[in-house]
């Protein structure tokens, strides 16, 4: 009878220890097991423009021509983005006529030069001459004495997103002129 109370008593305190091995090995606080932490969703282009404060003026011409319909595909994408101070550079005029033209025709297409379908590291942009845009144009890259795209300095690179990059310009870049009629806009 000693021998099966104290067998009991074994097999209650073996069971009991492996209970809290396996409870200890369970618990999110310490052994094997660990919770996967809450995805973070990372920002998307349009948000990752907007949050940043030197792209409001780009940003705003985003939101007036439509293209965050674009940039909210499901296709990545690179921005050349121009800094406020890049838009310094353009006359009021410029400017009023992309904004103010019936249907925003301009706008769009000034828009769209600046983005380029796929994800372009600038380490990467030394193995092209040239990229095509979303209008269909290519843009020049260039690495003589800074890297360029057109004539454009990169000051900003490989600012991530989750659906693409941006890299920071300091002028606008101006598509080529050409009939609208033949352009791919948005």
């Amino acid at each position: 009878m000693e021998n099966e109370s104290s067998l009991a008593i074994s097999i209650f305190s073996i069971t009991e220890f492996i209970g809290s091995i396996l409870t200890f090995i369970a618990s999110p606080a310490g052994g094997a097991y660990k919770e996967k932490p809450p995805m973070i969703q990372r920002p998307n282009l349009i948000e990752t423009i907007a949050k940043n404060n030197s792209f409001s003026k780009f940003s705003q011409l985003l939101d007036s021509c439509g293209a965050d319909e674009l940039l909210n595909a499901d296709s990545e994408f690179t921005v050349f983005v121009p800094t406020d101070e890049a838009f310094s550079k353009i006359s009021a005029s410029q400017m009023e006529n992309l904004m103010n033209e019936n249907g925003l025709i301009s706008l769009r297409r000034f828009v769209s030069y600046h983005i380029v379908p796929g994800r372009l590291m600038a380490p990467n942009f030394r193995g092209h001459k040239t990229r095509p845009t979303a209008t269909g144009d290519d843009v020049k890259f260039s690495d003589v004495g800074s890297l360029k795209v057109n004539e454009s300095n990169i000051q900003a690179r490989n600012i991530d997103a989750a659906n693409g990059l941006v890299h920071a310009i300091d002028s606008v870049l101006w598509p080529p002129m050409r009939s609208v009629a033949t352009s791919s806009i948005l």
